[in-house]
């Protein structure tokens, strides 16, 4: 949060926070953890992306799968909604292949 103070963009942190918040989430969970197929989560990474019109979070990890929306999960569900959460604070969002190891899923809010 403390960069994002700094880059002057403090209106917008607490979306930016809970953007990467989700995705780091999803990275751990079914990206590079026992959801993932792997016993320990391997290497999940956080870039943030300044430019003069937006702010993009990156978040990779070593599962080359899309992310993927859940089923609509029920009024008293305590997950499955995280990726709608970012589609809602983010302008824009979606994931692009590195190569036969990993994926990288950003979100761009525009400034």
């Amino acid at each position: 949060m403390a960069v994002l103070w700094a880059w002057r963009l403090g209106p917008m942190a607490d979306a930016a926070v809970t953007v990467v918040s989700e995705l780091v989430t999803n990275a751990i969970l079914y990206g590079s953890g026992p959801q993932a197929g792997q016993a320990e989560p391997e290497h999940v990474g956080l870039t943030l992306r300044h430019t003069r019109d937006e702010l993009t979070v990156i978040v990779t990890d070593g599962n080359t799968s899309p992310p993927a929306h859940p089923a609509t999960p029920g009024p008293y569900a305590e997950s499955g909604r995280g990726l709608r959460v970012v589609d809602a604070l983010a302008d824009q969002w979606g994931w692009t292949s590195l190569g036969v190891a990993a994926k990288a899923v950003w979100a761009t809010i525009c400034l």
